[in-house]
């Protein structure tokens, strides 16, 4: 059965995308609702995959309720068609939609690896979704990109940057840049733990804990690197060299980075599956219109020298007071449990929408522990899910911030205007005078009566 039979079979034309399908993508960037329209045809192919997986190839469509019904395996060829490393490239697609079962994630991580030009779109309890990127120019630099990853005869001329663990938003904006430069200048680019300059790093924060606070815990993955995570960048290795220029988030700010980005975020299947089951966990119904509201906390007074402000919550409240933005419903994303308290406690008119998960309790962490859960696993899927869960609104509130700037970045992907607020508008991002600002908030709070409620992060 061809694609557009397949289509016509579902329910639909098998010309066009449904109307459902459209809006749903117009309004938010991704489908709040369980289903990617009405009726929405959608091939899964179960690929043999050996040891991995022992299913029976089915075809399957995705309804309003979100179940995936069983059709016919006899309508899918047996014949999958391969590279030449044994990976799946062509996979029938319905309106530009391919899905996987989550069961199938080595299938989809496969697929997408040499599909570049798709995108995660819709997800249910049962699998996901991708969606061929509507954006001509988006597709046009990411399969340009791709090519140029995945081009062995240049792997001699490789662009080099050394893997930062720093914090979040460093670590992409530098392998973003990287890959934007190698993009620019036609040239693969990779990432590498060899560096002189970093003798004591054996892998990546976020898939291993840092020597400091490791206490024996094992990383995530064997690799140790951004790998356990995402797909590959390309095939070329790095090589042993650092070739990471002055200003390496050369290009921050424009489109083309943020694709960049996109492209070094393509989360594996294991990790999408997560994100969906945390927010639909621990995160609460999104109302909307909605405001997000980034609150850095934690280490940024511990260093002198790089000392950033612990603003209250009143401050970024204050912000939206003055654009005109009077929603209530506002969603809070911060690493310190003393803001999510001092939200609660003294703004409780306000609806707030939080995850629920593990945060440091001020500067308690230490400088540099970003990693707050027992498990870095958890706090990338926590991370990813904000990502995903900021897209809902129109108007973000953020100090300065790497991490809060990728937020934003990911709001803007979805082509809608984003109304952006600066707390720290005017002032100094770094003074040595702010290396007391965490005391000093929390003595304004003890001065007022109005202690910030004691316990432990949850």
């Amino acid at each position: 059965m061809s694609v557009a039979s397949a289509a016509v079979a579902a329910g639909g034309t098998g010309e066009e995308p449904c109307e459902g399908h459209k809006r749903s993508r117009d309004r938010t960037g991704f489908s709040h609702s369980r289903s990617v329209c009405r009726t929405v045809a959608i091939i899964i192919a179960s690929y043999s995959a050996g040891q991995n997986f022992g299913l029976e190839r089915s075809t399957l469509s995705m309804t309003d309720d979100s179940s995936l019904r069983q059709h016919s395996p006899s309508s899918i060829s047996e014949s999958i068609p391969t590279d030449d490393h044994g990976n799946p490239r062509n996979r029938l697609e319905i309106n530009g939609t391919v899905c996987f079962k989550w069961s199938e994630g080595l299938d989809a991580d496969r697929w997408w690896e040499y599909n570049p030009d798709f995108e995660p779109y819709d997800e249910s309890n049962e699998g996901a979704c991708f969606l061929r990127m509507q954006s001509v120019e988006k597709r046009s630099f990411t399969k340009k990109l791709h090519t140029l990853q995945y081009n062995v005869s240049r792997c001699h001329e490789v662009l080099t940057r050394h893997m930062w663990s720093t914090g979040w938003g460093s670590d992409f904006n530098n392998v973003a840049g990287g890959l934007l430069r190698g993009h620019n200048t036609e040239t693969p680019f990779q990432i590498s733990f060899v560096d002189e300059g970093y003798a004591w790093q054996d892998g990546w924060h976020y898939a291993t804990f840092k020597p400091a606070y490791r206490n024996g815990r094992p990383p995530v993955c064997p690799t140790k690197d951004i790998f356990c995570y995402f797909l590959p960048l390309g095939l070329c290795p790095p090589l042993h060299m650092n070739t990471t220029p002055a200003n390496p988030f050369e290009g921050s700010g424009t489109i083309q980075f943020a694709w960049a980005m996109a492209y070094a975020l393509r989360q594996k299947m294991w990790v999408r599956k997560r994100v969906y089951d945390l927010i639909k966990a621990k995160a609460p119904p999104i109302s909307l219109p909605c405001a997000a509201i980034h609150v850095r906390r934690t280490d940024v007074a511990m260093k002198a020298d790089w000392a950033r402000q612990h603003f209250s919550i009143s401050k970024y409240l204050q912000k939206l007071k003055e654009k005109g933005i009077d929603t209530k419903n506002l969603l809070l994303f911060t690493d310190d449990q003393n803001a999510l308290e001092e939200a609660l406690t003294h703004h409780p008119s306000y609806n707030w929408m939080y995850l629920n998960i593990s945060r440091h309790r001020g500067s308690s962490g230490g400088y540099g522990n970003h990693i707050a859960a027992s498990d870095p696993a958890d706090e990338v899927i926590a991370i990813l899910s904000i990502f995903k869960l900021a897209r809902n609104c129109d108007s973000f509130v953020m100090g300065h911030s790497t991490f809060a700037d990728e937020i934003y970045q990911g709001m803007l992907l979805r082509g809608k205007n984003v109304t952006l607020l600066r707390v720290d508008e005017g002032l100094d991002v770094f003074n040595p005078s702010y290396a007391t600002s965490e005391e000093n908030l929390m003595e304004s709070f003890a001065r007022n009566n109005s202690d910030i409620p004691s316990g432990k992060p949850h």
